[in-house]
């Protein structure tokens, strides 16, 4: 499987908001790492450090960002898993699957991320 099929992950700080499909959940974050298949989202949102984490795993939210001139519009992706981050009394880190992405959006994704990673930016 060549490098290119399987994805490749760059290290970010790019801010985003998910999105719920109700529109009645909105937790803010950081992307600080991504693929074309997903991405890992810092947040302090304290919702997260006294929620149950089955209740949100396994949900489907719309994500809003900015990456590079990609159109990032409606991609949508499925919580996977939520972990103590950095500082475990403060924030939490969000594992998100992609599971609506164009699928340019997706290869120009990847393809920026491997630029960035041969240029030590990502």
């Amino acid at each position: 499987m060549s490098e290119e099929s399987r994805g490749q992950r760059g290290a970010y700080l790019i801010p985003m908001v998910l999105h719920d499909a109700n529109s009645t959940i909105s937790i803010k974050g950081v992307i600080i790492n991504l693929s074309a298949t997903g991405c890992r989202v810092l947040t302090n949102d304290r919702r997260l450090r006294i929620i149950d984490t089955k209740v949100i795993v396994g949900k489907n939210f719309l994500l809003d960002f900015d990456f590079h001139d990609l159109e990032t519009a409606g991609i949508e992706g499925k919580i996977m898993n939520v972990r103590p981050g950095p500082l475990p009394k403060f924030d939490r880190t969000v594992g998100i699957q992609f599971t609506t992405i164009d699928p340019l959006v997706k290869r120009d994704l990847n393809r920026i991320v491997m630029r960035d990673k041969a240029r030590g930016t990502a």
